[in-house]
C-alpha cells in the first residue's frame, strides 16, 4: 500500500483534517493507533490505549485531598432532654387521667377541649409557660379541681411548654 492510499493514513486529506481537529494528545493517541509501521497492529494498539484510558480515569477518581483531621477527644454529655414523644406523651397521659373528666367534649367545663390537638393548643403559648392559661391554672392549684397536680407532673407541663408544646 502507498502512501495516502489508505483511509486511516494520516497523510489522506480526510485522514489530515481529522487529526489536525484533535488536540495534542488526542493527536499522538490517533497517530499511534493508525501507524502500522511498528510491531503492533491497529486492533491491539486501540485495546492498549482504551486500556490506558480506562486506567487514567480509574486511578483519577475522587480521593480526599487530605486525611480528616482527627476529632477532639470529649467526655460524652448526657442527654438530660426527654424527647419529645416521650414528654407529649407523658402530657397526653397527666391530662387524660387530671383533665378529661371534665375537658372533654361535652363534659362539664367545656370551655376548653383538651381531647384535641387544636383544643389543647388553644390555652397554651408554646414556648412560654408562665404565659399559657393550661400552665397557669395548674401550677396555681386551680386545676385539677380533684387536686393539685405534684411538682414532677407540672414540672413535665412547664418542660413541654417550654420546648413548643409538640403534640407528636
Amino acid at each position: 500500500m502507498g502512501t495516502g492510499s489508505h483511509p486511516r493514513h494520516p497523510e489522506t486529506p480526510a485522514g489530515i483534517q481529522r487529526l489536525a481537529a484533535l488536540p495534542s494528545l488526542d493527536r499522538r493517541l490517533a497517530r499511534l493507533m493508525i501507524d502500522h509501521s511498528g510491531p503492533m497492529k491497529g486492533t491491539t494498539v486501540r485495546i492498549l490505549i482504551m486500556f490506558s484510558i480506562v486506567l487514567l480515569l480509574v486511578s483519577c477518581g475522587s480521593q480526599p485531598a487530605a486525611p480528616a483531621a482527627p476529632k477532639a477527644e470529649q467526655a460524652p454529655v448526657a442527654d438530660t432532654t426527654a424527647p419529645a414523644p416521650v414528654l407529649a406523651h407523658e402530657v397526653q397521659s397527666i391530662i387524660t387521667a387530671s383533665c378529661l373528666p371534665c375537658h372533654a367534649a361535652g363534659g362539664n367545663a367545656a370551655k376548653y377541649d383538651l381531647t384535641t390537638p387544636e383544643g389543647l393548643a388553644k390555652p397554651v403559648v408554646p414556648g412560654k409557660p408562665d404565659s399559657s392559661k393550661l400552665y397557669q391554672v395548674l401550677a396555681s392549684g386551680k386545676m385539677p379541681p380533684a387536686g393539685k397536680l405534684d411538682s414532677a407532673r407540672l414540672a413535665t407541663f412547664h418542660k413541654w411548654i417550654s420546648e413548643g408544646a409538640k403534640d407528636k
